[in-house]
């Protein structure tokens, strides 16, 4: 597996697709191996208080998650909705990609475009 304790300075789409491929690629082939174990997921939710407020923590990350004022927020932050929709739009980006590629073009008329969101 590539080393990913160094730091990476930002490049173009081009470029991180090119490191991302031999990534995926030796990721891949380690989970193929009898030995393998994934590398479990974890978050820590805590709600601040009465509040509402949730504070997320993934890795070394942190979201801060709230509601809007009309419905008794503070607003600092996403609401549970709204991230969840974000990770619903990534779903369908990768479906339409897939589209895309294997049907040429199809997904301009699939219910997982992107101007369907």
């Amino acid at each position: 597996m590539p080393d990913t304790s160094e730091v990476r300075t930002m490049t173009d789409l081009n470029e991180y697709l090119g490191q991302k491929r031999p990534a995926f690629r030796a990721l891949k082939e380690a989970a193929a191996k009898p030995d393998y174990a994934p590398t479990p997921l974890r978050a820590r939710v805590t709600a601040e208080g009465r509040s509402g407020i949730r504070r997320i923590r993934i890795r070394d990350f942190q979201v801060l998650s709230d509601s809007p004022p009309s419905f008794v927020g503070y607003d600092i932050g996403p609401s549970s909705p709204e991230l969840a929709l974000d990770g619903r739009q990534v779903v369908a980006q990768q479906i339409e990609k897939f589209l895309n590629r294997k049907c040429g073009g199809c997904a301009q008329r699939s219910p997982f475009s992107s101007g369907n969101w």
